[in-house]
């Protein structure tokens, strides 16, 4: 029987990033991406330029932030958005190497507001426990195991979510069969969003 056939339960890797709404070459006006659900402040990173000085200056209704820029750095905002802002430069474009500007949101206490991406990968899970190397010499078990294609990318703590439960992956071996081959690979999995 081919590993696919085994291979039949739909689950997801889901990728987390923080929320990032720019991050490309300095320009008179930023092109923006959609915003987060919730309430955010801004981060505005700028680097690889010629000097890295200028502004950065966010605007929404009655709502101004200036960031200035006298080397490569970050700034954090303290102005609270509910709707997207329109953000412009000046200075940071003129650059004979223009910098790079990456605006990224975080919550009102500070924290990154991150974003999933998710991609169906089909593996086996049962609710057996494996047991993995946490370093040389000392040994744990995980909760589940689950089997994958080779083909598919996971990494130790990549998040793997199935039957809306999170599955952090702890470890990955890939067992090689009589003639060398690798037809999938074992994972240890514990409970928990990473």
């Amino acid at each position: 029987m081919p590993i696919d056939w085994y291979l039949n339960q739909a689950a997801e890797l889901v990728t987390r990033s923080q929320h990032t709404l720019f991050s490309g070459p300095a320009a008179a006006t930023l092109t923006l991406g959609d915003i987060p659900a919730a309430a955010f402040r801004l981060v505005v990173q700028v680097s690889g330029g010629t000097s890295n000085t200028g502004t950065v200056i966010s605007t929404s209704g009655a709502k101004t932030e200036t960031f200035t820029f006298t080397a490569a750095g970050s700034k954090i905002g303290t102005v609270l958005y509910s709707a997207k802002p329109t953000i412009t430069t000046t200075g940071l474009a003129d650059e004979t190497k223009k910098p790079t500007v990456t605006v990224e949101c975080i919550d009102s206490l500070g924290a990154p507001i991150m974003e999933e991406d998710e991609t169906d990968i089909d593996i086996r899970l049962v609710d057996t426990s494996t047991r993995y190397e946490l370093e040389p010499g000392v040994w744990t078990a995980s909760a589940s195991t689950a089997w994958v294609l080779p083909s598919v990318d996971i990494k130790i703590n990549s998040i793997i979510r199935y039957d809306s439960t999170d599955y952090i992956v702890r470890a990955v071996t890939a067992p090689r069969q009589r003639l060398g081959s690798v037809n999938h690979q074992k994972l240890a999995l514990d409970l928990g969003a990473g």
